[in-house]
């Protein structure tokens, strides 16, 4: 598999930290995100916040964006090898992994979720990506988890919404001087 990773000015410190920590091989910390998962938003786990408070901000939304996004990067990351980080946002990766005629299904639960059902939704969605190795641009999910958290749900849907319907204001083929490319393989055991 070949993966953009983007070249990001302002890269996640909690980004940062995840790929960090899998490149060490760290065989706990990954099995502790996905766990949170299941739990989120209602019951915060102890030991995934003493790993994702260092990286994010003192703010309810920051440390709420910060625990739901450390999670999905782990789900994501479950069974590779490397960490990715690709150049789309949540639209226009379910554009380019879902069959045609399922596009509209898995928006429309978004479009459903609230802050308090969104890691039940987002979750099948990302390892529908994880499975379709389709990577996300995890900073910019992590900005937009942050402004959903923060009221802003319908403008995070409509650029969604924007990379799922319009392929002409979707990031699907950055350009060279903001990409680099990584092979990248899914373990099958």
């Amino acid at each position: 598999m070949t993966t953009a990773t983007t070249g990001a000015a302002n890269p996640s410190p909690l980004i940062c930290a995840l790929e960090s920590t899998y490149r060490r091989r760290d065989t706990k910390t990954g099995p502790d995100l996905r766990r949170a998962l299941r739990l989120l938003p209602q019951v915060p786990d102890a030991q995934v916040w003493a790993y994702v408070a260092p990286y994010v901000g003192r703010s309810t939304a920051a440390q709420d964006t910060g625990l739901l996004t450390a999670a999905l990067w782990a789900h994501w990351h479950n069974g590779y090898v490397a960490p990715v980080n690709g150049a789309l946002d949540v639209g226009g990766a379910v554009r380019r992994a879902y069959p045609y005629d399922t596009h509209d299904k898995a928006y429309t639960a978004l479009t459903r979720a609230d802050w308090a059902t969104l890691p039940r939704i987002l979750g099948p969605v990302v390892g529908k990506l994880a499975d379709a190795r389709t990577a996300l641009d995890w900073t910019r999910l992590q900005r937009d988890l942050r402004a959903w958290r923060e009221g802003n749900r319908d403008a995070v849907l409509k650029r969604w919404s924007m990379s799922l319907y319009n392929p002409l204001t979707a990031s699907i083929a950055p350009t060279a001087a903001t990409t680099t490319t990584t092979d990248t393989v899914k373990e099958t055991a």
